[in-house]
């Protein structure tokens, strides 16, 4: 290649690479009420998940506090917006279910317990006792 094909080719990599990089028309930028609106939608939105995976670790920690030992959580639905926690609790003996919400209804980060149904569970959970637990949160 001689060098005049080669500064041919260099000249035309170089208006390639500008024609690439530059734009081709003006880019719009938003107006100043686009742009605070758009502030306002960001913090509302911070606003609404401030401090909730801590709040929620607190919930967890203090659902584990109340429960006695015997008692085993299986399903647990936390309605965070509604402020109501929903506990399937199993334990063998319904004493320790009766002890567990009785803990819940002393606790004053609730502001309602609601025992929905107990029942006894035949089977291979061994006669086994589960019971529906509401809670109500206070906020």
């Amino acid at each position: 290649m001689s060098n005049a094909s080669v500064r041919l080719r260099t000249a035309d990599l170089q208006r390639h690479r500008v024609a690439t990089t530059l734009p081709q028309r003006p880019v719009d930028a938003p107006s100043v009420q686009d742009l605070q609106a758009l502030r306002s939608q960001v913090a509302s939105l911070r606003s609404l998940g401030a401090g909730q995976p801590r709040d929620v670790l607190d919930m967890l920690d203090r659902f584990e506090a109340r429960l006695p030992d015997p008692v085993s959580v299986l399903s647990l639905s936390l309605r965070w917006r509604e402020g109501s926690t929903v506990l399937v609790l199993e334990a063998a003996q319904a004493e320790a279910l009766a002890e567990a919400v009785q803990r819940f209804e002393q606790d004053a980060g609730f502001r309602a317990v609601a025992l929905q149904r107990q029942q006894r569970q035949r089977g291979d959970t061994g006669g086994r006792v589960q019971a529906e637990l509401h809670l109500g949160h206070r906020r």
